[in-house]
């Protein structure tokens, strides 16, 4: 009777172990997360970017595919600087309307760094995660300009093609 009381605990014991790490993240199991964009960035001014880079705002809106979302719609925005990015926010919109926030502020001056699940709405109410964006962007040039600064030779007048991966893990 010993021995099988002994089996029922160390069986627990191992249980306990293994399922406990699942149930890590703040609003539930940890999940692979992916997803994919494509749409057009756009520039404007926003008081906000004004510290950063004198006020010019970066709004891509795409579409594509999530895991745990099916078809989604994306709008990121955030701050272009010289090596990176500034007060990104990306929601990222099911087809339920559920949505998945997430922040960013890069300092890589790359195309890949990382992001932050944040919360959002619907299933994804509490939800966190943390996940590498990777982007690209077809920047377009003022005809015949000679740069003078940072940004001076980008024309900011037009939409550039954008897309981008989401590659990481959710929890909600």
């Amino acid at each position: 009777m010993l021995r099988r009381w002994s089996t029922v605990a160390a069986v627990t014991a191992l249980l306990a172990l293994t399922v406990s790490p699942a149930f890590a993240g703040r609003g539930g199991t940890d999940r692979p997360f992916k997803g994919s964009f494509v749409g057009e960035a756009e520039f404007g001014f926003d008081v906000s970017c004004v510290p950063y880079n004198g006020g010019i705002m970066t709004r891509a809106v795409s579409t594509g595919k999530a895991s745990h979302m099916g078809q989604v719609q994306s709008t990121v925005t955030h701050c272009p600087v010289v090596g990176g990015h500034k007060n990104g926010i990306m929601t990222i919109v099911a087809d339920d309307g559920d949505e998945l926030h997430v922040t960013y502020t890069d300092d890589t001056g790359t195309t890949s760094f990382p992001i932050t699940v944040d919360g959002g709405t619907g299933k994804f109410a509490g939800a966190s995660g943390d996940a590498t964006l990777s982007y690209a962007v077809e920047q377009v040039f003022i005809p015949g300009c000679t740069p003078a600064g940072s940004f001076a030779c980008f024309d900011l007048t037009v939409p550039w093609a954008f897309s981008a991966t989401i590659k990481g893990t959710l929890s909600y």
